[in-house]
């Protein structure tokens, strides 16, 4: 009863907003933002966006963060009767088995706009002032991924155009998965949002946290109730 009463609430939040956030932008301008949900949670042994954490699922923490910035917002997910009362568009993956690669890949050929923010649906802690820098920097560039100080890209925190689709097709077709190796591809423009832009919004690194485990769900549970201590 609970995970219903929640989805209606966000689902009324869906409607409201896209109604706010499409009257703000051109289509031209649009973005189209993916949650990637496909992932087969081996090591958490439960699927992950349907964690609690504060009382809501995963998947609905990260729809209340970008349902407001972006006019389009779709999942992408084999299990679509599992997200439908979410109220927002659920496409499974076109190549099957996949990974993430394949969930992007999905999501660039079902989008109507050039520009796709791909984010997994395993990051509680979303930053939409960080996501509002990443929209307005995703220009001119086939790829706009966030480099943090350790080195580490955040492939599933970024944002990709569709002169991406035919790299990572090929890509797909020779079983060749890792996101990050489209980095280093001389036909696509690659831009970094590196860590002194990153710091301002996101001084604790907390943006780019993803839940792979039970510790770390663990750890997430912490974090959010010295939040919730903080403010109450």
């Amino acid at each position: 009863m609970e995970e219903k009463s929640n989805s209606k609430r966000t689902k009324a939040c869906i409607k409201s907003n896209f109604r706010s956030v499409s009257s703000k932008h051109s289509e031209k301008a649009a973005m189209t933002a993916a949650i990637i949900a496909g992932g087969r949670s081996r090591r958490m042994k439960r699927e992950k966006a349907f964690l609690k954490l504060g009382g809501k699922a995963l998947i609905e923490r990260v729809l209340e963060v970008l349902c407001p910035l972006f006019p389009h917002v779709l999942i992408n997910s084999n299990t679509p009767q599992r997200f439908q009362c979410w109220g927002v568009p659920v496409i499974p993956d076109i190549v099957p088995d996949r990974g993430p690669l394949g969930g992007i890949y999905t999501a660039l050929v079902h989008a109507g706009t050039e520009y796709v923010f791909c984010v997994a649906c395993d990051l509680p802690f979303l930053n939409p002032d960080l996501i509002t820098v990443l929209q307005a920097e995703a220009r001119n560039c086939d790829i706009l991924v966030p480099r943090t100080s350790d080195g580490r890209h955040h492939p599933l925190h970024a944002v990709y155009s569709k002169n991406c689709l035919t790299t990572i097709k090929q890509r797909l077709q020779h079983n060749q998965l890792k996101i990050s190796e489209l980095f280093f591809f001389s036909q696509l423009t690659i831009h970094y949002l590196d860590q002194k832009q990153i710091l301002p919004f996101d001084p604790d690194s907390k943006a780019f946290m993803n839940l792979n485990t039970p510790d770390d769900f663990r750890q997430a549970c912490r974090m959010e109730q010295a939040v919730r201590k903080k403010f109450h």
